[in-house]
């Protein structure tokens, strides 16, 4: 009987913990942006008649607009699977540099043996020769590009292919 690895909760990565962190600070300073002379200053004359309640008055509503933007930031990342795609992220870049090791290493390795005992691999069975296989030489969206934009192209021509056929059979049918 083989047992499952256990599926990881969505943001356990060490990107996803930075992300978290960073918003958590980021709720913080922007609820604790105001000093208290500025707090005072917007509550006029109370805040002079009364300092330790607007002191008292600016705690908790910097409390309050924590907690709210931190609500309202958190059904937004879960709404749009945000840490999912950061933990997405995060293992891609793994494999890309695990990528770029092996490939250094196995180049290494390669070059110490001799010609005769070293498998050459099909082109279109090899990784590295996929169009749309990372490589540090190109950006990602080159690398898409290379795959949708022969797929786009062959259904420009399919469907203008099509076309002619359709306009070929209206003119047909008004000549007749």
């Amino acid at each position: 009987m083989t047992e499952e690895a256990p599926k990881l909760e969505a943001g356990t990565s060490r990107r996803a913990q930075h992300f978290r962190s960073a918003l958590a600070l980021m709720y913080k300073k922007a609820a604790t942006a105001w000093t208290v002379e500025q707090f005072m200053e917007c509550v006029g004359a109370w805040g002079e008649q009364n300092p330790a309640a607007a002191a008292t008055m600016r705690v908790q509503l910097g409390q309050y607009l924590q907690e709210t933007d931190q609500l309202k930031a958190d059904e937004i990342l879960d709404k749009f699977q945000a840490y999912e795609g950061i933990d997405s992220l995060a293992e891609a870049v793994a494999e890309a540099k695990e990528a770029v090791e092996n490939a250094g290493s196995s180049t290494q390795k390669q070059g110490s043996k001799r010609r005769s005992s070293v498998k050459k691999m099909d082109d279109a069975k090899d990784p590295r020769k996929r169009k749309d296989a990372w490589r540090p030489d190109i950006t990602p969206r080159n690398a898409v590009h290379a795959v949708t934009v022969p797929i786009l192209e062959a259904e420009r021509a399919r469907l203008e292919k099509e076309y002619e056929e359709v306009c070929a059979l209206i003119h047909s049918s008004e000549a007749h």
